[in-house]
């Protein structure tokens, strides 16, 4: 980052289990499944930003219809199988430490 590029620097952390499953149910309104499945794949998630999140559902979608054009819902392999196709999430725990220190260095700087 240079100076003068940005005018604030905001820090969204990676979603707990909690915004996690509400993050899913979002992106499966419409998309058959367990509950349970879901439950489950918050739990399996951490780490994972919302548009992983996103990316995980579509996968377990399209991996169901891969299956089975007549599909009626996502079961727990579709979601296992999507989340061994889904890359690492992005969020790392180097980046969560560059971000404290960056938070740090504002901070100070504010004083």
């Amino acid at each position: 980052m240079r100076p003068g590029r940005i005018d604030r620097a905001l820090y969204c952390r990676a979603p707990d289990e909690d915004e996690r499953l509400r993050i899913l149910k979002i992106h499966c309104k419409r998309i058959p499944h367990d509950e349970a499945d879901l439950i489950r794949m918050a739990r399996e998630t951490v780490m994972f930003s919302g548009a992983e999140l996103a990316a995980l559902c579509n996968t377990a979608s399209l991996t169901a219809l891969r299956q089975d054009i007549h599909a009626t819902k996502v079961t727990s392999a579709h979601w296992d199988a999507a989340l061994k196709q889904c890359p690492e999430p992005t969020i790392t725990i180097e980046m969560l430490r560059q971000f404290a220190s960056f938070r740090m260095r504002g901070s100070q700087q504010q004083q």
